[in-house]
């Protein structure tokens, strides 16, 4: 993965000043890895803030989840009512009859059927958090890559220093090792970039993946609620005609 465009520009205009007597100029060559380490810090700062707007659209998802969940319950609680209500009113007609406890059973294998799709959905809401909690994880590993990243800029600070108070006697040996520096600290930066990116591309397809799963699940949900509205009413028409039933075994 090629380098931010402004490094590479600025390595390719780059200028060590050489000494009147042969070999680079220590303190030139001190200005330009300052140069180079502050502008990947740059970079590192500008990762850091998309990584960080990643982290909180994954916690907008989880509060999303928990508010499905909410109402999934809501849904249950009111299927729950609905029971109770036609038990009450099946109590009150006396209608002890075989059929009608063959209805009652049906209903209840009905019940059991839906609360299995709420278990289901509620595994999928759980595998949604573990999703959220390993990119929670990816954001503490860029973290660590920053860090050595700064652990390395402070090492080629010190080095910096260290060259700078290099005897004249050492001038040529110094100057071989500035040229290192300048080549290692190129390709170590290079590889934290690739690392770093890389990290942030996987984040955001688990983001996009959440983002999916998310979709489904509320049409999962829309389809259990209609499910659940289209129990209620044939629960009410068959317990109309219960109803007349009964009332013509009277009469």
């Amino acid at each position: 993965m090629a380098l931010p465009a402004v490094v590479e520009k600025y390595l390719n205009d780059m200028e060590i000043k050489k000494k009147a007597i042969g070999g680079v100029d220590e303190e030139d060559a001190l200005v330009h890895i300052r140069q180079i380490c502050v502008l990947f810090q740059q970079d590192t700062e500008k990762i850091k803030n998309d990584l960080s707007k990643a982290q909180s659209e994954v916690m907008r998802l989880q509060e999303e989840n928990q508010q499905l969940e909410l109402a999934l319950e809501d849904t249950k609680i009111e299927l729950q009512t609905a029971k109770e209500k036609l038990e009450e009113d099946e109590k009150a007609e006396n209608a002890d009859s075989e059929a009608d406890k063959a209805i009652i059973a049906s209903k209840d294998e009905e019940i059991e059927a839906l609360k299995n799709d709420k278990e289901a959905l509620e595994k999928k809401l759980e595998d949604a958090v573990k999703e959220a909690e390993f990119n929670r994880q990816s954001m503490d590993k860029a973290e660590a890559m920053r860090a050595e990243y700064e652990k390395k800029y402070n090492d080629i600070r010190d080095l910096s220093l260290y060259i700078g108070e290099i005897k004249a006697s050492a001038a040529n040996q110094a100057n071989a090792e500035a040229e290192s520096i300048v080549g290692k600290a190129r390709a170590e930066a290079e590889e934290i970039k690739k690392s770093a990116e890389s990290e942030k591309d996987r984040y955001e397809a688990d983001i996009e993946e959440a983002k999916q799963r998310k979709l489904a699940t509320q049409a999962e949900m829309k389809a259990i609620v209609q499910k659940y509205d289209g129990i209620i009413h044939q629960m009410r028409d068959e317990l109309d005609t219960l109803g007349v039933r009964i009332h013509d075994l009277i009469v």
